[in-house]
This record gives C-alpha cells, structure tokens and sequence, in this order.
C-alpha cells in the first residue's frame, strides 16, 4: 500500500479518536476498540492499527497497566464539550475569502457561551461528494457543521442531517439568488433589497434610464420595479446578462439609445464595463455603479478618470451580521436537541 493510500485510510480513524481525545476529562477515558473502529468506518483491522499507533507515537492515546484497552491521554485532552467543525463551500479548508472571513468573524463569538472549539474541515477524501450517508460526517467526531456554501451535490446530505437532528447551519451564495438551499437551518440574503437601493441610486441623481448589466434575477427585478414605481423607464433592452458577448452588447444599446444616463455592473461584468467606458471616451464620465466587493474597488482606484460608484457599507458589515445570525441558529440547535429551524433572511446594511 502507499504511503498516499495508507494516510487517507487511516485519516478518518486519527480524526475521530483526537476529537474523542479533545473532548475528554482529566482522568484517562476508554476508546472505542479495534473490532468497532473497523466496523464504524468499513476499514480493515491492519488500517485501524496504523492509525492507533501514529496517535500512540504522537502521544493522543495511551495504554495503562493492567487494564485492556485504548485510553485517551489526559495531557493531551482539552475538556472542551463541543466541537464544531467548518466547512468551506468546495469542502477545503485552505482557502477563505474576505467575505468567508466576515461570516466566521460574526460567528465565533455568537458560539462562546456554548464552550466549544472550531476546527476547519476538509471534507474532501472523507466524506463522498454527493453521498447521503450520514454516517460519514458522524463519524467525523465533531458534534455541528458550520457549512458555508455548500455546493448544490451536498444538500440531499445536509437534508438528510437535519432530519436525524444533528445540528447543521448552512449559509447561502451572497452572489446568486438561485443558489440551491436546505429548507431549514439556513441563511440566505435579501436580494430585493439590493436592487431597490441600487435604483435608489440613480433616482436620487436624477437619473431615469440606466442598464443593468450582470446580477440576479430577483436583484434585477427589485430594480426594475423602483424605477418603474418613480416614474423612471426599464424597457428589457436594458438588462444585459452575465455572457461573453457583453461589450458587444452595450456597443450595439448605446447606438440605438443615446439616452442612457447609467449603468449598474453586478458580478463578474464589472471588468467588461469598465473596458466598454475605457474603449469609447465619449462615456466615460456616465454614472457608472459597481457591486461592492474588493474587486470593484480596485477597479476604482485604478480608474480613477472614470465616474464610478460602490456602495461601499453594505458588503461585508452584511457577512458579520449573517455569521452572528448562524451563530445562534447553531445555538439554538443545540438547545432543542437538534430541532430544525426556519431559514432566516439577512438584509443587506
């Protein structure tokens, strides 16, 4: 067997028994035996045995004398009662975003009363992507899932974990309003709201015929309605949808409608908006609104010729506020014993 092969049998054996370790008390507790340990995680009895003896030479595990057994080693113990594991959308833990980092740092706190520790998971290698078997993530050793975007092969499993009541809290895309959710222990954005503020935008300048360019459908649609609800026009031409084909889009409206006064650039078109204003000088002082992420900032600063917007308050003030949320939907998991509870929505500041 390889070395590569070995390590990945024997990882969810070694993280099951040190998250036993880490749980455990002052006094030496005994660990579950070879036979169940191979039965648990459908390895073989050499397997359960390297991976014993890895955590015996780094000191988690212990043998007494004159007991039979595997004990846990109380100088290595923490006495925590719970630990919850996260998750990244792509099931890795390596790779956090600023807008991932808002969400924890909202969170963390929310979790101090319940006396516990976090560790980030790596699901991948563990856990089959798209399985519905919950025993895998059981088996893990934590006792709660934070899952932040998870991608849409893993709800049938997150479904299936909130019905045996095990405490799982997921967070929603902030960026796609069709992205697939549990039904309950859930946290989504407000979409609407955004597109209101963002026509919000153009009407308090004065400004009655702007394209919208990328976005979602019920951020669009929020949109369209402010304008149209104050007097302002939102004909279909004016939407452009995330493609390729964007530039040559908006070449092809602004010859056909001279009257266009703005442009709101959602998502991944900000770098192609801001090529189209760059490309025709004639433009470059129209009123031009980006998402509010790092990127569009950037875009800001290295433009700074051109008239471009962000709301700069909204976006990870918002993040904050949906990890404190996740947190006491988790807490609130806890208390009832794993109960579901409704998925909440978060407006944006």
């Amino acid at each position: 067997m390889s070395e590569r092969k070995d390590a990945l049998l024997t990882l969810p054996v070694k993280r099951y028994l040190q998250r036993r370790v880490d749980k455990a008390g002052t006094l030496p507790e005994l660990l579950p035996g070879e036979m169940e340990l191979t039965r648990k995680f459908g390895v073989s009895r050499v397997t359960v045995r390297r991976a014993i003896l890895d955590l015996e030479e780094s000191g988690y595990v212990i043998h007494l004398p004159n007991r039979r057994g595997l004990f846990t080693n109380p100088r290595k113990s923490k006495g925590m009662p719970h630990i919850i594991g996260i998750v990244g959308g792509d099931r890795q833990s390596i790779f956090f975003d600023k807008f991932t980092a808002m969400i924890l740092s909202g969170f963390i706190p929310e979790m101090e009363e319940e006396l516990c520790q976090f560790e980030f998971l790596s699901l991948s290698g563990f856990v089959p992507s798209g399985t519905r078997d919950t025993a895998f993530v059981r088996g893990m050793g934590v006792d709660a899932l934070f899952w932040l975007i998870p991608p849409a092969e893993d709800i049938a499993l997150i479904e299936n974990l909130i019905r045996e009541h095990y405490p799982v809290v997921t967070v929603n895309s902030p960026f796609l309003s069709n992205y697939r959710s549990p039904s309950s222990n859930c946290i989504g954005f407000d979409f609407a709201q955004k597109g209101r503020q963002w026509a919000q935008f153009f009407l308090k300048r004065h400004l009655s015929s702007p394209v919208y360019c990328g976005g979602t459908e019920e951020r669009l649609e929020a949109f369209r309605e402010t304008l149209i609800q104050n007097g302002a026009s939102f004909p279909d031409s004016h939407f452009i949808p995330t493609g390729e084909d964007a530039e040559a889009r908006l070449e092809a409206l602004f010859e056909r409608d001279p009257g266009i006064d703005g442009i709101v650039s959602d998502g991944t078109l900000c770098h192609s908006t801001v090529h189209f204003l760059l490309t025709h000088p004639s433009l470059r002082s129209l009123c031009v609104l980006l998402d509010g992420s790092d990127y569009a900032r950037q875009i800001c600063r290295e433009h700074p010729e051109l008239n471009l917007h962000i709301m700069e308050s909204t976006y990870y003030k918002t993040a904050v506020k949906a990890g404190a949320l996740g947190g006491r939907l988790l807490r609130e998991c806890f208390r009832s014993g794993g109960e579901p509870v409704r998925k909440r929505i978060v407006r944006w500041f």
